[in-house]
């Protein structure tokens, strides 16, 4: 019988601890350079493309227990929300264009310009009680 090879290469990273370790290079590095974080440097500096870190993100390796219970999923979700959190605190410090990171939140962290409009239906409605007519009316 013929023994099926896997196809492509090693995953980047075996655990969610790997990867944080990794992550937690960066956010050292960056801030030691004074540096802003971003989401595609921080890719970038994982050394995996963004279809890959997209595979990561969407859990398809938490297929494991690892150890403490954390996932890829839960770790990219924090590294993201860092990387969000301090674009809002520079923003709002007027540390950074307002412009670029309004664009930046938009298109990496799931902010838009929508305004939600409610409305409500304000149609009478006639209800009626089974209330039996005994003749006092």
């Amino acid at each position: 019988m013929k023994e099926i090879k896997k196809m492509g290469r090693p995953r980047a990273y075996l655990t969610p601890q790997d990867m944080n370790k990794r992550l937690q290079e960066y956010f050292d590095q960056w801030k030691a350079e004074g540096r802003p974080y971003t989401m595609a440097m921080l890719v970038s500096y994982l050394d995996i493309t963004d279809d890959t870190f997209g595979e990561y993100s969407s859990g398809k390796y938490d297929d494991q227990e690892y150890e403490n219970g954390v996932t890829f999923y839960e770790t990219i979700k924090k590294a993201r929300k860092f990387v969000e959190g301090n674009k809002i605190e520079d923003a709002l410090m007027n540390k950074t264009n307002a412009t670029v990171t309004i664009f930046d939140l938009k298109n990496n962290h799931g902010y838009s310009d929508k305004v939600e409009t409610k409305t409500y239906d304000m149609t009478a409605k006639v209800i009626h009680d089974n209330i039996p007519n005994d003749g006092l009316n």
